[in-house]
């Protein structure tokens, strides 16, 4: 726990923060221009079973402080699930990054991506263009993370064009619209929006196997893509 006059709470903006000691760090989830990151299994002992061990997480920050990325757990009923693990800080006369987790073990495109949203957030040339400037070259849909979730999942979108009538709605396996996410004209860009498992009217949708459909339209393309999904109670 960190109070006011303490290096981590002045300047990383953390007020309380813990650590998982057993192998379950899965992946960062992304948020914003921060790409989400994959663990590469070359890199990780055995023992871990393929995930990451001793990695923190914040259970408080302070206001204003921007979460980059979130901890994605291979036990999705933890408590650590989806808590901050990653987040910046902007305190006017200075600017700091955060992340909790090494970067050795991550996925190489995955990890220099990450850097690159980071230098761009301080304020540093890179060799190339930072993730938060990069303009997509395509429609894309990303997959849900986590999947399968309880509780919430996170759904990016890419949209290489201003303007775009852009629609991201939730199916049941019947074909019945379940939620609309997304309606309405978005600007270029990488997107994220989240699902909480609710139905358009706020209730609770029973478990299962859910397909989420992004369909956009410009003046003279019309895009659709539709992913899996499943939902746990």
């Amino acid at each position: 726990v960190f109070g006011a006059g303490e290096f981590l709470h002045d300047y990383f903006g953390v007020e309380q923060i813990d650590r998982v000691a057993p192998a379950f760090w899965t992946e960062g989830v992304g948020e914003g221009p921060f790409p989400s990151l994959s663990l590469e299994a070359s890199r990780l002992r055995p023992i871990w079973n393929g995930n990451m061990i001793r990695v923190e997480y914040a259970t408080a920050l302070r206001s204003g402080t921007t979460v980059d990325y979130r901890f994605g757990s291979a036990d999705p009923d933890s408590a650590y699930h989806l808590e901050p693990c990653g987040w910046h800080r902007d305190n006017g006369t200075s600017r700091t990054v955060l992340w909790t987790f090494p970067l050795f073990h991550l996925n190489n495109a995955d990890a220099t991506q990450a850097l690159a949203a980071a230098m761009a957030f301080l304020g540093e040339p890179t060799t190339g263009s930072p993730i938060g400037d990069r303009i997509p070259g395509r429609f894309s849909l990303g997959r849900g993370r986590p999947n399968p979730f309880r509780g919430e999942t996170r759904i990016g979108f890419s949209i290489p064009d201003d303007g775009a009538q852009v629609r991201l709605t939730i199916h049941d396996v019947a074909g019945r619209r379940v939620r609309s996410l997304v309606p309405g004209e978005w600007i270029r860009g990488q997107h994220v929006v989240t699902w909480d498992g609710r139905n358009d009217e706020g209730r609770p949708t029973a478990a299962g196997i859910y397909f989420y459909r992004l369909r956009a339209e410009t003046s003279n393309r019309t895009v659709d893509r539709t992913r899996k999904i499943v939902l746990l109670r």
